[in-house]
């Protein structure tokens, strides 16, 4: 028996499937250990790069504005500092190098203005609402707000398999005001909804559940954005576009009631992912 187990796990080990799987781990480890030890030094080489090429059409603020940029995408590809300390990199070199948006030069020095180094962080800013959006949905799921407020659910309404679907879906319409971005809110939710289904002992790949859950997942992450209007970025900048054209009015306010009408289409889908 010892010697038909070890073969049985010498010929798991050879199959293609095995080595593909072990080929495709080591191949992403090593391209992250990569980049935490090289992206920092790679990205101030292509900022460098691109500072030293001569580029037609554009100033000199332009062209530093450009190295930064494309510094930046470098670090954030090969992920060479977390995105907090690659958002000071950048706000520094803004205000330390570049300055201000003319190139404006006082006696001599480079005159600093902060509210240009730090303009794409305003409150008016997209960029910044997805950040927030992203800062609470990490909140909720170090500090268990998510996983407790979606078992509080679940314990009044989950006792069957629907129930536990809605149950999900409802937990999500009520975070969704506080997290203004699809990916933020199921950056909290999925992993709930996967301890979730492990409690229901659903093995993965194997239960029409354990699918109607993530289907209901899904669809819930997109209805509730368009369910208050602070569920998802692009509702802000329609909204913008909209009362621009055409002026304010109660269905542009926060409070108009828009979830009516995605809660009952999100109920129907959890309905249907049941079925």
């Amino acid at each position: 028996m010892a010697v038909q187990s070890s073969a049985q796990t010498r010929n798991k080990e050879s199959s293609p499937t095995a080595a593909s799987q072990q080929t495709t781990t080591s191949g992403k480890g090593g391209f992250e250990a990569w980049g935490r030890k090289w992206g920092l030094l790679l990205s101030l080489a292509v900022g460098l790069a691109i500072w030293m090429i001569p580029v037609s059409g554009i100033n000199i603020t332009q062209h530093k504005v450009l190295s930064i940029f494309a510094g930046a995408i470098a670090l954030w590809v090969t992920v060479g500092v977390n995105f907090a300390v690659s958002s000071l990199l950048i706000t520094t070199f803004l205000y330390f190098w570049v300055g201000n948006a003319s190139g404006v030069v006082k006696n001599g020095a480079l005159v600093r203005n902060t509210d240009f180094a730090l303009s794409g962080f305003t409150a008016n800013s997209p960029p910044w609402l997805i950040l927030t959006g992203f800062v609470i949905s990490v909140a909720m799921v170090n500090t268990g707000v998510a996983k407790r407020l979606l078992l509080y659910v679940v314990r009044s309404i989950g006792r069957r398999p629907l129930g536990a679907i809605v149950a999900a879906a409802l937990t999500n319409y009520i975070i969704a005001p506080f997290t203004p971005s699809n990916t933020a809110r199921a950056l909290a939710m999925v992993p709930v909804v996967e301890g979730l289904a492990e409690s229901y002992g659903v093995k993965r790949g194997e239960s029409n559940f354990g699918r109607a859950l993530a289907l209901a997942m899904a669809f819930a992450n997109n209805i509730t954005a368009s369910a208050f209007l602070t569920g998802t970025i692009a509702n802000l900048i329609f909204i913008n576009v909209i009362v621009s054209a055409a002026g304010a009015s109660r269905f542009t306010s926060w409070d108009s009631g828009p979830w009516r009408p995605p809660l009952p289409t999100s109920f129907c889908c959890c309905w249907s992912a049941s079925t």
